[in-house]
């Protein structure tokens, strides 16, 4: 059974990919870059540098057939992504639309919460990237597709309530979750804003933020698709910050700073790909 999930979910992780860039590219361009996608952690762990840290956070964290995070998660997230992608040419606020995102959010805090506040995070900055300072007015005018969001979240999340509200305390220690107190959510931001303000981090978000900003200027490459995708990296940046001022529990932080890597690196590669695609036209 282990085996047809695994096969499974490589078929849907692929089309998933090749969903997204068929939204921008041809058919044949759109499946060699999701097989990219796909293969660029096993041609890394082929390599003398697939040992170093970073690349060994991208062998293992993108999509590897570990049973559930990455198999499963990794569908979620990428899931989330395809939809927000699809959405950025047709109407956002339906209560179609939220009532999906309601569910996505849900079976994601479920399986694994550190991609959940990704998501909130990623979605906080979609709604105001796309409709800039009218955002605020937009969720009051649309009240009733937040109010779908919330009810389907609510009902498809109820089972893991229930279960958090029944469950013994040895459990959440054997989670390794520990509560928090401002003390220690000082540090943590901290920790957090330190690690943002080092210079290697600094220059890759300057020179990224320039690029997007060049191609959204000129309306070059595929500047929407590219713009999205240092949406999510940012997203990755926020994500942490969010979790610690909302939440009062705490686990391994850590995963934070491989999602961090993770779209960075993904950043990088959608630019190179579509640099690639434009200049082989």
């Amino acid at each position: 059974s282990f085996i047809v999930v695994e096969y499974l979910s490589i078929f849907l992780f692929l089309l998933i990919l090749y969903k997204i860039f068929e939204l921008y590219y041809s058919k044949e361009i759109s499946i060699l870059y999701s097989l990219i996608i796909f293969v660029i952690p096993v041609f890394f762990s082929l390599l003398p540098i697939g040992d170093l840290t970073y690349f060994k956070l991208i062998q293992n964290d993108i999509f590897t057939l570990r049973f559930p995070r990455p198999l499963i998660t990794s569908l979620y997230l990428f899931v989330f992504l395809y939809f927000i992608i699809s959405l950025e040419k047709v109407e956002f606020f339906t209560k179609k639309n939220f009532f999906i995102l309601g569910v996505i959010l849900a079976i994601t805090l479920s399986s694994f919460y550190y991609f959940f506040f990704l998501q909130i995070s990623i979605l906080i900055l979609y709604i105001f990237y796309r409709y800039k300072y009218s955002f605020l007015d937009k969720l009051f005018k649309n009240w009733k597709s937040l109010l779908i969001l919330f009810l389907s979240f609510i009902i498809i999340a109820l089972p893991m309530f229930i279960n958090m509200s029944f469950h013994e305390e040895d459990y959440t220690r054997r989670l390794g979750l520990i509560s928090l107190n401002l003390d220690q959510k000082k540090v943590l931001l901290a920790h957090y804003l330190t690690a943002y303000l080092r210079i290697e981090f600094l220059i890759f978000l300057s020179l990224s933020t320039l690029y997007i900003g060049f191609i959204n200027l000129k309306k070059i490459l595929n500047y929407k698709l590219i713009s999205l995708f240092y949406l999510f990296f940012l997203g990755s940046v926020f994500a942490p910050l969010l979790f610690i001022l909302i939440t009062n529990k705490s686990g391994i932080l850590y995963h934070y700073n491989n999602t961090v890597i993770i779209f960075t690196f993904l950043l990088i590669l959608i630019i190179a790909l579509d640099i690639f695609s434009n200049l082989s036209i």
